[in-house]
């Protein structure tokens, strides 16, 4: 975390006892916000219900980093790109080698002037990748493509 930055944890599970790793956030003085889908603990319902809410609340900048399910990660890119918020997310694939000569991690991605999508290797260029860039499974394309294509298709007096 940079120096002066502040960070907030949203963690979330199925139940109160999916969510075992509480006690170091709080000994860093870091807030944590858990959220169980049955309503154990914190929140009732999915993380990504109490990060809306917290945004709705939040004045200032504001940035996304997840780890978790390729699900709540798809569902945070989508919250971010509504909001208009840079999001890292962290993506976790089976990484059989680990240098990138298997091919077992490959996670497609698109930046806003690739033309196409490509495989890029978790193990060696991720596993953290800009939640824009990703072409999540039943898109055809990234969020950073589309916005490239509807900004160059945008009228000139518009841009």
């Amino acid at each position: 975390m940079r120096a002066g930055g502040r960070a907030r944890v949203f963690y979330g599970g199925r139940t109160a006892a999916d969510l075992q790793v509480r006690e170091p956030f709080a000994a860093m003085g870091v807030p944590l916000v858990p959220t169980t889908d049955d309503g154990s603990l914190g929140h009732h319902g999915r993380v990504t219900e109490a990060v809306e809410q917290y945004l709705d609340a939040k004045t200032g900048p504001v940035a996304l980093y997840a780890c978790g399910p390729d699900a709540m990660l798809h569902a945070v890119a989508r919250l971010a790109a509504r909001r208009g918020l840079p999001a890292q997310v962290s993506l976790d694939p089976w990484m059989g080698c680990g240098v990138g000569t298997c091919l077992g991690c490959v996670v497609w991605t698109q930046s806003a002037a690739d033309p196409r999508p490509h495989y890029r290797c978790a193990c060696t260029e991720g596993p953290v990748f800009d939640a824009r860039e990703v072409v999540w499974p039943g898109e055809d394309s990234s969020q950073a493509r589309a916005e490239a294509q509807a900004a160059s298709a945008a009228p000139t007096e518009a841009r």
